[in-house]
């Protein structure tokens, strides 16, 4: 089956620094680097590397960037039929300081972004997608107009909160996936601090739950994630690689996550995969640069001694 992605389109600039400044602090940087990046394009060229089927939704510039974006989606064979180029609007771009030790400080102009709302929304070719996925770059009425149209309450509909957008916290209900790393988690739990044991993280997910039928997934870095549903949660444990470069590592995870379900893998098989093509894309540079391909996925996993799926037992809460 076919994936639909919606969210944000953005012209990475990216400013290498030996440590990321503190407030008012003007420091100098090694190089600059620019590249393809937001976190739809991002997954989407994650999930078609793995080998999914993607169709985008999202909206760019008529300038250079935007051109430079549709050739990049056209190398990765992600269909960008209904990536809607906005006259007079600047592609997005993304401002982003990277250390060396691979963390990041990012700043976002949406552009052309904040113009693909609900009515650009292509409901009737989005027959044949099986699984969707939107994050919080895209706009909430866009979201909420892909997720209540008929084809994605017959699929399954993954949401990423990322940025955490508390005020569109109702768009969570509609998510069969939500995923979230642990400051996104704190923030929509309205937790004083971010919850840290298996069993705070457990609690603090629940509350953004509705349906029985619903999950959340909390990325936790190197640890790996842990998959909370009703009455039970499972942690996939991380691969240790060495960290270069942090950027859009949780958009692949994403991706492949939703590619993993297209394939109709059971979800915890389709988390592990996640969690090594993620584990891939932060020893490599780049955002969607470094995601992986199936191979890179399946060769990680086997130098890693990751193929036996060893996931902790199911644990009853």
């Amino acid at each position: 089956m076919k994936l639909c992605v919606l969210g944000g389109l953005n012209w990475d600039i990216v400013t290498h620094v030996n440590a990321l400044p503190l407030p008012g602090e003007t420091i100098k940087a090694r190089e600059v680097t620019e590249n393809p990046g937001g976190k739809a394009l991002n997954q989407a060229v994650a999930a078609g590397r793995y080998g999914a089927s993607v169709m985008l939704l999202g909206g760019i510039g008529d300038d250079e960037p935007g051109r430079k974006l549709c050739r990049f989606l056209d190398a990765n064979a992600v269909d960008r039929r209904h990536v809607r180029r906005f006259r007079g609007a600047p592609t997005g771009t993304a401002h982003i300081h990277l250390a060396q030790d691979g963390e990041n400080m990012i700043v976002v102009h949406a552009g052309a972004n904040d113009l693909y709302d609900a009515n650009e929304v292509p409901i009737p070719d989005l027959h044949g997608c099986g699984v969707f996925l939107s994050q919080f770059e895209a706009t909430p009425s866009a979201i909420k107009a892909l997720f209540q149209s008929a084809s994605a309450r017959q699929g399954t509909r993954i949401l990423n909160a990322a940025p955490a957008l508390v005020s569109e916290r109702p768009l969570l209900d509609l998510a069969d996936i939500l995923v979230v790393n642990e400051t996104e988690l704190a923030r929509f739990a309205e937790s004083a601090n971010s919850p840290r044991t298996e069993d705070a993280l457990a609690t603090a997910a629940r509350t953004l739950m509705v349906r029985r039928d619903q999950s959340v997934v909390v990325t936790l870095g190197a640890r790996g994630s842990l998959l909370v549903q009703h009455d039970t949660m499972d942690n996939v444990a991380g691969l240790n690689v060495p960290v270069i470069d942090t950027i859009g590592a949780g958009d692949c995870f994403c991706g492949v996550l939703a590619a993993g379900l297209c394939e109709r893998k059971p979800l915890l098989l389709a988390l592990q995969e996640a969690n090594a093509a993620a584990a891939f894309s932060v020893a490599h540079h780049g955002a969607a640069a470094s995601a992986p391909t199936r191979n890179e996925v399946a060769a990680l996993r086997s130098q890693s001694g990751d193929l036996a799926q060893q996931f902790s037992a199911p644990q009853h809460s």
